[in-house]
């Protein structure tokens, strides 16, 4: 018995009751997220089918702190894997490792039953400073396989194509690699490297995937060797310059008589000169190129042509 303005009220018996949420999948996955190009990632999903659900909500964060909502797949009892590229205007994968995450939806778009955690690869590489044609490759570890990382592969990207041969392979326990690419000196200065990782075995869901990194580049300028003379008739019968990391983008070259009337021109920077019919003496030479930087560059100076 209970008072009120009127000096008496009653209450009434206390019932309990349990409130039960739709049913939904038991469980969603992240089988990879992998880093696709400079502004987008792929990631793949495998979800249980028992129930149905009304969709996967996926969410995405630089510091596994603060995520926000990146879309929502729908999903089917019939389907259990899903697969989704990020490619908000936002992302920079050479900048930042992205963590992602997501949710199940239940009938009223309430998350249900969390996803686990993972995060991509960030590589950086750069010039080792106290060797010649040395490049220090650091990144970070990937995460979000139950059983871990087995081990990472090294590869290098040539004239922008990525070798099909790893150049190292490590265990997951380093993530840092020393690479001499001297051998490179015949192709293009822009030299870059991405890490793949192999995901360990012994995963409960019986997948064994890998996630790739952002790719990173040095640029290798290289040295220019260019003869002063040559004999046409002796053993070096023809003048060419000769690059260290060439790069024939944009490459001129023109030759010049004591007038000052061209003689010889090419943009091809396999191709040298012969010396012609000229008679012996000295001719001028002019080279214009890009180099890896993608700046232009101007070389000046004398032939003496020997016969």
């Amino acid at each position: 018995m209970q008072k009120s303005q009127s000096g008496i009220s009653a209450s009434s018996n206390l019932i309990c009751f349990n409130a039960y949420g739709s049913p939904v999948p038991s469980f969603a996955y992240i089988r990879y997220a992998t880093v696709k190009d400079t502004h987008s990632v792929s990631l793949a999903f495998y979800v249980d089918t028992s129930k149905a659900s009304n969709g996967l909500e996926i969410l995405r964060s630089v510091d596994n702190v603060n995520f926000q909502s990146v879309t929502i797949i729908p999903t089917s009892s019939m389907n259990p894997s899903y697969f989704y590229t990020d490619n908000s205007p936002q992302i920079n994968t050479i900048q930042t490792p992205y963590y992602y995450k997501a949710y199940i939806l239940d009938s009223c778009g309430n998350r249900r039953n969390p996803t686990n955690t993972t995060k991509t690869i960030l590589l950086k590489v750069r010039k080792d400073k106290t060797q010649s044609y040395t490049a220090i490759v650091n990144w970070d570890d990937y995460q979000g396989w139950p059983t871990g990382v087995s081990d990472y592969y090294i590869y290098r990207v040539v004239d922008n194509t990525q070798e099909t041969t790893p150049r190292a392979i490590v265990p997951a326990s380093i993530r840092t690699y020393s690479d001499d690419y001297s051998d490179l000196y015949e192709y293009s200065g822009k030299i870059g490297y991405v890490v793949l990782a192999a995901e360990n075995f012994g995963n409960p869901f019986g997948f064994i995937e890998s996630s790739s990194s952002n790719t990173a580049f040095i640029m290798e300028e290289g040295d220019v060797f260019i003869p002063n003379a040559f004999a046409p008739n002796g053993v070096n019968y023809e003048w060419k310059p000769v690059f260290q990391f060439p790069n024939p983008e944009d490459y001129h070259l023109w030759i010049y008589d004591r007038w000052g009337k061209q003689i010889f021109t090419t943009n091809d920077i396999n191709r040298a000169w012969d010396g012609g019919d000229y008679p012996q003496g000295v001719y001028v030479y002019l080279i214009r190129y890009k180099n890896a930087r993608g700046e232009y560059v101007e070389l000046k100076g004398s032939i003496t042509l020997l016969r």
